[in-house]
């Protein structure tokens, strides 16, 4: 294997999937575990002080899984298992079971760009612009969830109850459906403060959702950053009995961008667009991201994120590990 390869691989020695062994086994009343979606170690280290609530309460750094996509990487976090375990690697991912590509957490078909769509204006510098009317509508894949029935798996919150524990999941995409950092620390907050020993997952996709749209050093991306911290800080400094874990499911690096659509040679030589997968699911072509380069099937997604990750970079890979303790 090439050495520069090598080296960029994920240690999965030191990684996520390593949570539940290392760290979840204690005797607090609660252990929660906090992952800001692309809230990697390059992005802490640009945005937050040294001396700050996060980076003075650093036990460390770990890998993400590879790809670091935040389908792969919280499925391994929830899971325990490494992606080609559990096969859910990428945002879309090919079923040969329906021969579709599906967008697994949405359960829709992959997004496509319209046949006949042409850009909807131009910047002062002549650049084209793209607008969201380029895309085909999302349909649905499938009348039942099309990743559950054909890549099942058991969550950790599952398996805690299973056992007789007390587990709780937080996220704006399960009951209660929180929808802000603020609601989702809230309800962790009241959790902790019931009796009985629980673990808690909470999730929140920022700041991912505006690093995507604005890249890692945006102003917009330092102000949620800085936020972030100081609405856990808040948070963590009322609890008691508490083990507080914060970590990410991945970096975020800026890239440069392609469409696909603008290399017909390359377009011949696919019979459906890329997608992730394993075995039977992949085709006779891989693509490793190992710079800042970063291909996509539309040009108005080519367009709209300028913030990316799933390749080998350590700025995509390398992610905190965060320990607060609160006797």
């Amino acid at each position: 294997m090439n050495r520069n390869i090598r080296s960029a691989l994920p240690d999965y020695h030191n990684c996520l999937v390593n949570l539940s062994d290392k760290y979840l086994e204690g005797e607090y009343r609660n252990v929660v575990l906090l992952v800001l979606d692309a809230l990697g170690t390059s992005i802490v280290e640009k945005h937050l002080e040294r001396n700050g609530f996060f980076r003075s309460h650093m036990a460390g750094a770990l890998d993400s899984v590879y790809p670091p996509t935040t389908v792969a990487a919280t499925t391994s976090i929830l899971s325990g298992l490494y992606p080609n375990e559990h096969g859910w690697l990428g945002w879309d991912i090919y079923y040969p079971q329906i021969n579709k590509n599906v967008t697994v957490f949405l359960n829709t078909e992959q997004q496509k760009e319209k046949e006949n769509a042409v850009p909807s204006a131009a910047d002062t510098d002549g650049k084209k612009r793209w607008a969201e009317d380029s895309l085909e509508e999302a349909l649905p894949a499938a009348d039942y969830n099309v990743g559950f029935r054909y890549t099942p798996y058991k969550n950790i919150i599952e398996l805690i109850k299973e056992s007789g524990g007390s587990a709780y999941a937080v996220m704006p995409f399960m009951p209660p459906y929180p929808q802000s950092a603020d609601a989702i620390l809230n309800h962790v907050e009241k959790l902790c403060n019931e009796p009985g020993r629980k673990f808690i997952y909470a999730y929140w996709n920022e700041p991912d959702s505006t690093m995507h749209k604005t890249g890692t050093g945006s102003t917009e991306t330092h102000r949620i950053v800085t936020e972030l911290e100081k609405m856990v800080e808040k948070t963590v400094s009322g609890l008691s009995d508490t083990l507080f874990l914060i970590t990410a499911d991945h970096g975020h690096t800026d890239s440069k961008n392609f469409c696909l659509l603008d290399y017909p040679e390359i377009m011949r030589c696919l019979v459906r667009p890329p997608s992730d997968g394993l075995e039977d699911m992949i085709g006779d072509y891989i693509a490793l991201a190992i710079s800042d380069k970063s291909i996509f099937i539309t040009h108005f997604h080519t367009q709209e994120m300028p913030g990316v990750h799933a390749g080998l970079t350590e700025a995509e890979r390398r992610i905190p590990f965060i320990v607060i303790e609160k006797k």
